[in-house]
């Protein structure tokens, strides 16, 4: 079968579907085991994400973002693997905003229902503690956010080399590092949810009082669960994804994909 055929190296042209080896085939014919087309599985198709493709910007995250989040599949295609392509930044970039929107709403809606009508004590202190509570809040929500994310991305790397998939530690991590966007899904929903429970507090009735408090889950949730269906589909997607092989010594050096 397409899965147990042995590939000479990492670059070795597979089927992106079953990973029948199609090195050597017509680039316009269809895979013999399972008739997936071969152009479908050329490592050239792989131009990479905008963040990956450019410099790091917040054009590019933007649109990543959007791409990851309106499109899953299709940016699952679109991923480079190749290791001049990294996505590294990306991760790094949305667990930041992601534990930086966190605490700032959250004082931002708490430390100004607090201070009004509090006029005994100074506003400096409740800048100091609220900003402590910030600082506290920001570093862990950061750490946890890219704990999880590592321990995911092992865990896909696991997977795949127990299932004789073509996707290392480094591919792993390039998924998962896109699917953080589930991460900033969570951080913006239920930092919202909490700002709108602050300031609609008192017009909420009792009797809702106990439904309405767990609403800022719902976000967390959410976004948990699309980092983790993600993670999946790219598991499944990209179980043996193409790169470009080098150029040899002596060889022209290619281009890289844009």
């Amino acid at each position: 079968m397409g899965r147990e055929t042995p590939w000479e190296d990492e670059y070795t042209l597979l089927c992106e579907r079953c990973g029948y080896v199609l090195e050597g085939l017509d680039p316009a014919g269809n895979c013999p085991e399972c008739g997936k087309a071969i152009a479908e599985s050329l490592p050239e198709r792989r131009v990479g994400t905008a963040w990956q493709r450019g410099r790091p910007n917040a054009r590019d995250y933007v649109d990543t973002a959007c791409l990851v989040l309106l499109t899953p599949r299709r940016s699952l295609d679109t991923i480079s693997f190749d290791p001049h392509l990294s996505a590294k930044g990306f991760g790094r970039a949305t667990h930041i905003i992601s534990a930086a929107i966190l605490p700032l709403l959250i004082v931002i809606a708490v430390i100004v229902p607090s201070f009004q009508g509090q006029s005994e004590v100074p506003l400096l202190w409740y800048i100091a503690g609220f900003g402590a509570l910030a600082l506290f809040l920001f570093f862990g929500v950061w750490m946890t956010l890219a704990l999880l994310t590592m321990v995911e991305s092992r865990g896909i790397a696991f997977i795949a080399a127990r299932r004789r998939f073509r996707i290392s530690p480094d591919a792993a991590a390039t998924i998962c590092t896109h699917g953080t966007i589930g991460w900033l899904i969570a951080a913006v929903g239920f930092t919202m949810s909490i700002v709108a429970y602050s300031f609609s507090e008192r017009f909420i009735s009792m009797s809702w009082k106990p439904i309405v408090v767990w609403l800022p889950l719902v976000p967390i949730i959410a976004g948990f669960l699309f980092f983790e269906v993600f993670a999946w589909l790219g598991l499944r997607r990209c179980k043996f994804a193409n790169r470009v092989r080098p150029a040899t010594s002596g060889e022209p050096k290619s281009e890289s994909p844009s």
